[in-house]
């Protein structure tokens, strides 16, 4: 099965856009709180997903490498998860990251975790389900 290739992007404040979240459970990302300029892009990431007794879990299977700084980035407050463009999730770092010239930032294997918790009604269980489909993952009967 492919694995879905998604984004990873940098930011300097909180970017979810509320009540934005679609059919899909992405979010919209307010894109001028993201890192600008100075040889930053936001690198590709690709997925391992495995089971677990309460949901699913998602990890990096590779490094994911950004460009090295040309500028100072900032002080960053928040990492983003893009499916499509601008939309997708967001979470806090656990503590700020400042990034200046020269520096590089560095995510190991398995350094980035996702939890995606088992849903617990129906609509969880829908939204849930179109969120898999979305990803190019298959889409297990609830248990």
């Amino acid at each position: 099965m492919e694995q879905p290739i998604c984004q990873v992007a940098l930011y300097v404040e909180n970017p979810v856009m509320s009540s934005t979240m679609d059919d899909q459970g992405l979010f919209a990302m307010n894109r001028s709180l993201e890192v600008q300029g100075g040889g930053y892009e936001r690198p590709s990431v690709v997925f391992a997903v495995q089971k677990t007794g309460d949901g699913w879990m998602a990890q990096n299977q590779e490094t994911i490498l950004f460009p090295v700084a040309e500028t100072d980035w900032g002080t960053i407050t928040h990492m983003g998860i893009l499916v499509e463009g601008d939309r997708g999730y967001c979470s806090p770092l656990l503590a700020p990251c400042v990034v200046e010239v020269g520096d590089q930032l560095e995510i190991l294997p398995t350094e980035l975790t996702l939890m995606i918790a088992k849903p617990t009604c129906q609509h969880c269980e829908e939204q849930r389900r179109r969120r898999l489909a979305a990803a190019g993952l298959e889409v297990e009967a609830a248990e």
